[in-house]
């Protein structure tokens, strides 16, 4: 293969690309704004402030936009203790070390949607971001009778394979 596309959550693709001296593209599906913020709650930790109560409104710095949360608002992930290590944070820390080896990360999102998050996120990460979409997972499945009966077999994408060097595509989901 030539490359490795694969989502954020398969971080152990990323030692794969390593062997073979190939490039691993990270897909994500989150919009940049979304991965800003996290990125922001992680790095400044505002909802752990002291005495911060379940009702007070908090403001996530550095972000193009003032974004407030209750503490309410988060995930019961984000409001554990720092101690209280789970299955998921150890999923996260590859992720995170996935992504910073990956040649770059692909977003599910357009310029337009989110202007100043495309520029704020690509500021802050080393890898190359890049945009498309969004692709539209509902409207896939809504059009995939039409689509069936449209051209009743894969001949597009047999095709396709069949134009490409052998085993050069690895295709894998779970």
């Amino acid at each position: 293969p030539v490359c490795i596309f694969s989502d954020l959550y398969f971080p152990w693709t990323v030692d794969i690309a390593d062997e073979l001296h190939i490039p691993r593209i990270l897909y994500n599906l989150s919009a940049y704004m979304c991965y800003s913020i996290m990125h922001n709650l992680k790095v400044y930790r505002p909802h752990k402030q002291p005495n911060l109560d379940e009702s007070q409104s908090f403001v996530v710095p550095g972000l193009p936009d003032e974004i407030k949360f209750k503490l309410s608002q988060l995930t019961d992930d984000l409001r554990k203790p720092d101690d209280q290590k789970t299955v998921f944070d150890e999923l996260l820390e590859q992720v995170g070390d996935s992504e910073e080896r990956s040649y770059g990360i692909v977003h599910d999102t357009f310029y337009e949607l989110e202007p100043a998050y495309v520029d704020y996120y690509q500021k802050l990460k080393k890898p190359k971001c890049w945009h498309f979409g969004p692709l539209s997972h509902f409207a896939s499945k809504i059009r995939s009778k039409e689509l069936i009966s449209e051209h009743n077999n894969n001949e597009i994408v047999i095709d396709w394979l069949n134009a490409q060097k052998p085993k050069s595509v690895l295709y894998v989901t779970f």
